[in-house]
């Protein structure tokens, strides 16, 4: 029974993340893509990066490298990268959002 609710607690979370996501996608105010997530990074900019849970090990280290070295918290929650492409209004997968 425990391990019933903890499921649902993190789906309950996963639900808030893409929702957030969708809503600052609606507001323009999110990019997706690796490299672009890395250039505004770098430049920066940004409050908050999103990796999707099934991306390679090497994109995964560009991007918390990046993120650690200018300071920009991320999160990875357990989301694919199509889910997260499908909250941004995107067709192809997104490894990565910026927030």
């Amino acid at each position: 029974m425990n391990e019933s609710i903890k499921n649902d607690a993190q789906s309950e979370i996963v639900q808030k993340i893409l929702g957030a996501v969708g809503l600052a996608a609606r507001a323009r105010k999110c990019l997706t893509g690796t490299e672009i997530c890395v250039d505004y990074m770098r430049a920066g900019k940004g409050k908050l990066l999103v990796i999707a849970s099934d991306i390679s090990d090497n994109t995964k280290k560009k991007l918390v490298k990046t993120a650690l070295f200018h300071k920009i918290p991320y999160a990875e929650p357990r989301i694919d990268k199509g889910s997260l492409a499908k909250a941004v209004g995107k067709k192809s997968d997104a490894a990565a959002v910026l927030i």
